[in-house]
C-alpha cells in the first residue's frame, strides 16, 4: 500500500487506509511504502499493530544509495521479529538528476552484488509518461536489463 502522507504517524489512518484497500482488493494487504518516506521512531511500530508485514520506506528522498549501509532486509522491532523493513536504494526522480546517471546504478548494483544485497528501486508510474519525462523509463529498462545480465532475481513489493 502507499501510505497517505500524514497515516505514517497515525494507526486510526493507517488502519483505514488498509482496511478500505483490502475490501477493494479483496484480499490481505502486506506491505506498505509511505508517501513521500515519511517515517519517524514509531511509524514501524504503528504499521507492525495494523497489520503490516513489511514497509519500504526506508531510503533517501533526495538521493540514491544504501541508507545506513543496509543491504538487506532487516528486523526493526526487538519486539516484533515478524515485522521486516526493505531498504530502498534508488528512487527515480534522485537518480535524474545525476550527471552520469549510469555510473550511478551501476555503481548500485556492484555495492548490492558486492554485498549479497538487495536492489530495491522505487519507480513511479507518471516515470513511464514518455512526453512529460523522456528518457526515464529507458533508463529503467536499462537497470533490469543488466540485473538479468547479472542473474538478478526479482520480485515486486
Amino acid at each position: 500500500m502507499h501510505g497517505s502522507y500524514s497515516s505514517y504517524n497515525s494507526s486510526q489512518l493507517l488502519e483505514k487506509e488498509k482496511k478500505r484497500l483490502e475490501n477493494i482488493a479483496g484480499h490481505d494487504i502486506a506491505g506498505i511504502r509511505q508517501h513521500f518516506l515519511n517515517v519517524n521512531e514509531e511509524t514501524w511500530k504503528l504499521q507492525s499493530e495494523v497489520g503490516f508485514g513489511y514497509n519500504a520506506s526506508f531510503g533517501f528522498t533526495r538521493e540514491i544509495g544504501f541508507r545506513n549501509d543496509k543491504y538487506h532486509p532487516f528486523f526493526p522491532l526487538e519486539e516484533n521479529d515478524k515485522f521486516l523493513v526493505i531498504p530502498m536504494a534508488i528512487m527515480d526522480e534522485c537518480l535524474m538528476n545525476k550527471k552520469d546517471i549510469q555510473k550511478e546504478y551501476l555503481d548500485l548494483i556492484d555495492t548490492a552484488e558486492r554485498n549479497n544485497g538487495v536492489l530495491v528501486l522505487n519507480w513511479h508510474q507518471r516515470i513511464f509518461n514518455e512526453r512529460e519525462y523522456p528518457g526515464y523509463s529507458r533508463i529503467y529498462e536499462e537497470i533490469i536489463q543488466e540485473g538479468k545480465k547479472r542473474k538478478a532475481r526479482f520480485a515486486l513489493l
